[in-house]
């Protein structure tokens, strides 16, 4: 089975699966620094998808390295044919530079799964831009945040 980025039940209500949440997260926190980069307002309602997004995107993560970890269901699994199917493909070099990180620190998330779309094609690591970017973009923000 192929998993789905988003299953639309018409309605105007839509499933969205591991990978999609991912990918929504990703949108997410690049528009957030949009708008505060241009001092655009962020509404209540935006924040609150934000917040249930990141809550979600936790567990996307944890269900891609374990599947069988009980939550989502194992049918829901990305098949490899599906995870190897990138729509912005980087390189550990330009995944390092977006991410101020070096090649063997990005190397090393993808072993350990901390990328969910990092795929090996020649022998070479290869991670979805948008992942990537919110990653960095999510550690830049936890460095800012004082607790």
């Amino acid at each position: 089975m192929i998993d789905q980025v988003v299953i639309d039940l018409g309605n105007g209500q839509v499933v969205i699966g591991p990978r999609g949440v991912l990918l929504v997260r990703a949108a997410l926190l690049l528009t957030g620094e949009m708008c505060r980069r241009d001092g655009l307002p962020w509404s209540q309602d935006f924040a609150a998808l934000a917040h249930t997004v990141e809550a979600a995107a936790r567990d996307a993560r944890r269900f891609l390295r374990d599947p069988g970890n009980g939550s989502p269901p194992a049918e829901t699994a990305p098949s490899a044919e599906a995870r190897s199917v990138l729509v912005d493909p980087v390189t550990t070099a330009e995944a390092a530079r977006i991410a101020r990180v070096t090649r063997k620190t990005v190397r090393a998330r993808c072993r350990r799964g901390e990328y969910a779309s990092a795929v090996v094609r020649a022998r070479a690591w290869l991670i979805e831009r948008a992942e990537v970017e919110s990653a960095a973009l999510a550690a830049h923000t936890e460095q800012e945040t004082p607790l």
